[in-house]
């Protein structure tokens, strides 16, 4: 795993610059380093790489990494698992290698089919390719976005990177506040591709590649790949023996991700993803499963005994940490530096933990991610057709929804009625808490603002409401904000983390499955429940889903009160200039009076957004 940046510019800096971007990402790579810098067409180009050892130790790996003929550059952050496949296919083809790292497959691979390549390769990566022949570069990213990617075009030309820290440090840099995504944010806890917190600043998103010409300054954004063109493709070869697949294609994907130089663990939270991921790594290695999981106090929030549980069934060697309010609140003032656009998915805080306590032993690590939206897995799945039968109701109470929220906006009565009349519409059916708290958010800007709605934009896919629902988990939750977290905080301990549930091979698979075989007979997540049941004894699977969360909440009313305060002042917020104080103030107000679960996200939001502004501003 690793770092990368770089620019091209009309304008000449000096190497420091480049320098000073690269090391920035020092986190994600903190083993080796390397820059590049020459002139093309009239600009100054420079790469740079920051490396995390994982394949291939030797400084044959280093980067960036040249062709032969010093005609083709790359700068690569992730893993390639066919590489092997891939390399004797070349091999063939009469390429010779000096490494065994995936970086030079990736370079030679190039060479030898242009950036289409890019579809050869199962995987997790973002990547850059210089190409002196063509003047051009390349910005690519993986299928599912597991690898992070981001550009602004500037005045002089273009600046990319793997996190907005780096660009930061470029002199062209414009760090203006796009409020839209702001308000996107405070709607759904994280900002969704291709939008960033900065104006001028893009994610690349999952699946996409970004053609520049350094000549003409000029952008082409081309998709190689799709979820969508898979969902719906169903076939009664694949309902017969659905199960089997899943199960051998797991397996294989398991034992690509095992492969690694370095020390590999298993995070096992005790749900039935991790479960079964670690349950399958211990019959496709010899060696000893090494698994981590971190607990609480609190117990609605505490899988760490069935994490315990499952480690003796399976005889892994297994690490366990406990984690308490007065520690998660020294990292709380970390997120800002770890997630360099705000982000407050809460479960944040027990990944940064994780990983911290993980990186002491390993520096690779297996994780469940994906599993839930490939296979059905969240309540609010079930949910939606619950809420479904209340739209009547809602479009009686619609009228009641608005009196109040002119006159109690932060009312816990106020709450229940307009999560009832979010009802009104399919998309929220789905994401009742958002739609209910939506007045909330936008009223606290000082200026009228335009919500980016995400989820609607997605909703409008074709499908049924099951396959929008599946389709919207994975395009959502999954890449926007699971595997955001899960990068940033893993990458903060320089831990490099692999996620076999989202192979593209099982990805495809699991949408040509029909949705009532993911949930038959109303058991959700079927499909792996039937595969770990052979594994782990009933007891241990057949529990509720708790999620991998922590006591936010409560936390907000009693340990983090202290951090949230100085925010949420009147003065502090006028002199800002974004919101509102006077109704940032009133929000306050409810949040101390009254515990409400609207109030309490939107309050986590809001902190986690000031202590980033404030980080910002330096």
């Amino acid at each position: 795993m690793c770092g990368i940046v770089g620019y091209i510019s009309r304008k000449e800096y000096k190497e420091d610059v480049l320098v000073q971007m690269r090391d920035m990402l020092k986190h994600r790579g903190p083993d080796d380093c390397g820059l590049y810098m020459d002139w093309l067409c009239d600009h100054q180009v420079a790469l740079a790489h920051r490396r995390l050892s994982i394949r291939d130790l030797s400084k044959n790996g280093a980067q960036p990494m040249l062709s032969d003929d010093k005609s083709v550059v790359v700068i690569y952050n992730g893993e390639i698992y066919n590489s092997d496949q891939i390399k004797e296919e070349l091999i063939k083809k009469n390429h010779i290698f000096k490494s065994t790292c995936d970086t030079e497959v990736l370079l030679e691979a190039y060479l030898e089919w242009g950036i289409n390549s890019v579809k050869k390769f199962n995987g997790m990566f973002a990547y850059a390719i210089l190409d002196k022949r063509e003047g051009t570069l390349y910005l690519v990213r993986d299928r599912m976005g597991e690898k992070p990617l981001y550009y602004s075009i500037t005045e002089q030309g273009i600046v990319f990177g793997s996190e907005i820290v780096a660009l930061e440090k470029y002199p062209q840099y414009n760090k203006q506040i796009d409020k839209e995504a702001l308000a996107a944010y405070l709607w759904q806890m994280y900002i969704p591709a291709p939008k960033t917190i900065y104006m001028h600043t893009c994610k690349l998103e999952p699946g996409y590649i970004l053609k520049y010409d350094i000549r003409s300054e000029t952008l082409i954004k081309e998709q190689y790949w799709a979820i969508d063109t898979f969902y719906m493709d169903y076939s009664q070869e694949i309902e017969a023996n659905y199960i089997d697949l899943i199960e051998n294609m797991l397996k294989d994907s398991i034992k690509a991700r095992m492969v690694s130089d370095v020390p590999l663990g298993v995070f096992l939270s005790g749900g039935i993803d991790s479960t079964l991921i670690t349950a399958l790594s211990t019959k496709v290695t010899n060696q000893k499963i090494k698994t981590f999981s971190i607990g609480f106090n609190e117990q609605d929030y505490n899988e760490a005994i069935f994490a315990k549980r499952i480690s003796e069934h399976l005889g892994t060697e297994h690490n366990e940490l406990y984690c308490s309010a007065e520690e998660a609140k020294k990292y709380v003032l970390d997120l800002p530096k770890v997630y360099s656009e705000p982000m407050a998915d809460n479960s944040q805080l027990a990944m940064l933990l994780l990983s911290k306590f993980t990186r002491e032993k390993v520096t690779v690590a297996l994780s469940g991610d994906g599993g839930d939206e490939l296979f059905y897995g969240y309540p609010s799945y079930k949910n939606v057709y619950r809420n479904k039968r209340l739209q009547y109701v809602g479009e009686l109470l619609r009228p009641m929804a608005a009196i109040l929220s002119l006159l109690v906006p932060y009312n816990d009565a106020t709450w229940k009625v307009n999560k009832i009349t979010a009802c009104t519409n399919e998309n929220g059916w789905f994401e009742q808490d958002l739609y209910a708290s939506a007045y909330i958010r936008e009223s606290l800007f000082a200026d009228k603002i335009q919500t980016y709605y995400y989820i609607d934009n997605q909703l409008q896919s074709k499908g049924n409401l099951d396959e929008k629902i599946l389709n919207l988990g994975i395009k959502d939750t999954l890449q926007e904000d699971l595997l955001t977290k899960v990068d940033r905080a893993t990458m903060a301990y320089s831990l490099e983390v692999r996620t076999p549930f989202l192979d593209h091979r099982l990805v495809e698979l699991s949408q040509k499955i029909p949705p009532e075989l993911k949930a038959y007979q109303g058991q959700f997540k079927y499909p792996l429940k039937k595969i770990l049941y052979k594994y782990v004894p009933r007891e241990l699977v057949d529990r509720p889903k708790k999620g991998f969360g922590v006591p936010i909440n409560k936390w907000l009313h009693e340990d983090f009160c202290n951090l949230i305060e100085d925010y949420f002042m009147p003065d502090y917020i006028n002199r800002q200039g974004i919101f509102s104080g006077n109704r940032v103030n009133a929000l306050y107000r409810a949040f101390l009076n009254k515990p409400t679960p609207a109030v309490d996200r939107i309050v986590w939001c809001l902190l986690v957004f000031q202590m980033w502004w404030e980080e910002s501003q330096k």
